[in-house]
This record gives structure tokens, C-alpha cells and sequence, in this order.
């Protein structure tokens, strides 16, 4: 089982799309992770989107940034993504989250994809995970007949 962890956009595009149900087929099998900053820059964005409060429940694995290591590379990205104290908590903790405890962050923003892959680490977008799903699903079918 592959930990997926979540970025803002990648959930709340699925959102405004009415779509989380897509979305939880793609990461069937997986363990769809969400991480606090993530959670907190949901609810932020509900007054003007109401859907997404709908993005995160209790199909995803809530975690929080605890120990040391990852305190450490929250800091080192969010110093390099900046933005101040209310901007790319999301993308920083999701990198600190995979650098720390592995798994694939799922991160739309080109940026943080940057640094991610810059850092060694797993980083795709929310195409990746359809496409993934998409091909997974059709092995699935092909094994079948």
C-alpha cells in the first residue's frame, strides 16, 4: 500500500468539480494521507467554496507534523516556497511529510513539484493519479479475459 499524501489543490480541484468520489476510486488500494496545513487551508477556503468541505473525510488518513525531522523540512521549504504565514504550508508540510516518512505527494503547484524532485522525492500531480488509475483499472480489466 502506497502512502498518497495530499496537497491543497489536488482536493479541492476534485471539490469544485463534485467529484471526490473520482477521486476515491484513483487512490483505491493506496493510503490517502492529509496532513493538518492541508486541512486547515481546506477550511479556509470553504466560505468561498463551499464544496470543499466535502474534500476531506474520513477516507483520508489525518496526520500532523510532530516530530523533529519533520518540523526541521516544514521550515526549510516553507523558507523556500515563502509566501508568509498563511501561504505554501500545504505544499511545505506535504514535502517535509514525504522527505521524512516517504510515500508520493500529490502537488499540482510547479514550484513545489520543482523542489520536490530537486530533493529526490516522489512528486506528481493530480493527472498522474487519473492517469495511474486509469491504467491500473485497464490492467485489471485486461488480466480478466
Amino acid at each position: 500500500m502506497t502512502s498518497l499524501v495530499f496537497d491543497t489543490t489536488a482536493l479541492s480541484h476534485f471539490a469544485r468539480a463534485g467529484r471526490i468520489d473520482a477521486l476515491q476510486t484513483a487512490v483505491a488500494g493506496d493510503e490517502p494521507v492529509l496532513l493538518a496545513e492541508v486541512a486547515t487551508e481546506l477550511v479556509r477556503g470553504i466560505p468561498g467554496t463551499p464544496s470543499l468541505g466535502n474534500s476531506a473525510g474520513d477516507w483520508l488518513k489525518q496526520v500532523e507534523l510532530e516530530d523533529l525531522p519533520e518540523l526541521a523540512a516544514f521550515a526549510r521549504y516553507k523558507g523556500e516556497l515563502g509566501g508568509g504565514p498563511d501561504r505554501n504550508n500545504g505544499e511545505a508540510a506535504v514535502l517535509a511529510w514525504v522527505k521524512v516518512k516517504g510515500g508520493i505527494a500529490i502537488i499540482d503547484e510547479v514550484v513545489a513539484r520543482a523542489i520536490g524532485d530537486r530533493e529526490g522525492l516522489q512528486v506528481h500531480g493530480s493527472l498522474w493519479l487519473l492517469i495511474r488509475s486509469f491504467k491500473t483499472r485497464r490492467q485489471q480489466g485486461q488480466g480478466q479475459q
